[in-house]
């Protein structure tokens, strides 16, 4: 892994037949490929993906017709995962109405609320976002309501008689910001298995949505609805997180897969580098690495955070977060983090060591984590 303090000049290594594999968008506009689904009374659903009108119409519940469905609506289908706000423009024949967006990853659980997301909180309701649109107008979903994660939007009218007249829908990629060139791989796989070059190009572009503006995770003490807008970083603008529809938050469990995976595809050590000094920022003064980064360690209203001991609970976690130091140096060579950090990491280490149940049943190995010259 270069030990990067900028990501200017970062290129693709050189055109060639595995930049077909590669999930990464040309441009941050993100632009669906097919129309998943309609319900109720929509006219040339087709249109939508050239730019031409297509019309969703209010249901209406009277007049002895009876619809199985709550709502008209059309699905949108980008054809893999993407990220970030929708942007949707109306045609002149709309009409001042309420319009609703519902999300989802998977073509299982389209409809008309989102698919959940967390499982941090499984019980919150998630629902869709509401907007007010009218003729010619181009309205973007806020940056603290965009979704981390989706492949299929629903767009359906709360308005009853209402026309909406759909000439666009894209959503922009906000993932890995600092990276100008999204598809500038400095390493590439190929193989003569189309399912392993898939894969391994699903684990870079997977890299790459779950590295996040510092300022982008998902708020975790709401019951209901959502909201991207939480700080998850103590260093740095970016920051890789667990996923970009979960928690978008730093869990050293996951930093311990993602640390390989980047260093072979991506090659981000800013992003990590940051992810690594957040978890250090806040770990408490008997050397404890908490469960997770925030805004998880600070906020929440589980049942878990009740514990006095919040969120310094997991003996697991910390050591992934002691292990995954040793594995970033070791990938960047940066002598002078592992400084900054080894008082850290000797207090970590200590507390570990005292938790231990010596006794005359139990054979245990310890090896050196590394020397650190004065």
């Amino acid at each position: 892994m270069k030990d990067r303090t900028s990501t200017a000049g970062v290129e693709p290594v050189f055109p060639a037949p595995w930049d077909q594999c590669n999930f990464s968008p040309a441009s941050r506009t993100q632009l669906s490929i097919r129309i998943h689904r309609t319900t109720g009374i929509v006219e040339n659903e087709a249109n939508l993906l050239d730019f031409k009108s297509t019309f969703v119409h209010a249901l209406k519940q009277s007049n002895g017709v009876k619809y199985s469905e709550l709502y008209s609506s059309i699905t949108v289908d980008f054809g893999k995962e993407v990220c970030g706000p929708v942007t949707l423009k109306s045609g002149r024949t709309s009409t001042d109405q309420t319009v609703a967006l519902a999300y989802a990853e998977s073509s299982q659980w389209v409809g008309f609320d989102s698919d959940d997301p967390s499982s941090w909180r499984p019980s919150a309701l998630y629902g869709h976002f509401e907007f007010e649109i009218g003729p010619n107008e181009t309205y973007t979903v806020p940056m603290e309501k965009q979704r981390g994660g989706y492949r299929y939007p629903t767009i359906f009218t709360k308005t009853p008689g209402a026309i909406l007249e759909i000439i666009g829908v894209s959503a922009y990629f906000t993932s890995m910001p600092h990276w100008q060139n999204l598809r500038a791989y400095p390493s590439y796989f190929f193989y003569n298995d189309e399912l392993l070059n898939r894969l391994w190009y699903a684990s870079a572009y997977t890299n790459q949505l779950s590295t996040l503006t510092k300022d982008q995770s998902r708020r975790c003490e709401l019951d209901s609805g959502w909201l991207n807008n939480a700080i998850c970083c103590t260093s740095g603008e970016t920051v890789i997180t667990d996923a970009p529809r979960r928690d978008r938050t730093v869990w050293a469990g996951d930093l311990a897969i993602v640390v390989w995976s980047q260093f072979a595809t991506i090659d981000d050590s800013i992003s990590m580098r940051n992810a690594l000094d957040t978890l250090f920022d806040v770990q408490s003064e008997r050397g404890q690495f908490p469960w997770a980064g925030p805004p998880i360690c600070h906020v929440s209203v589980s049942e878990l955070a009740k514990s006095e001991d919040w969120p310094y609970i997991s003996d697991s976690y910390h050591l992934w977060t002691m292990l995954v130091a040793r594995y970033f140096f070791h990938l960047t060579g940066d002598l002078e983090w592992l400084k900054a950090k080894w008082k850290g990491i000797v207090s970590g280490m200590k507390l570990a060591v005292s938790r231990v149940p010596f006794t005359s049943n139990q054979h245990f190995t310890f090896c050196a984590y590394v020397v650190v010259p004065d």
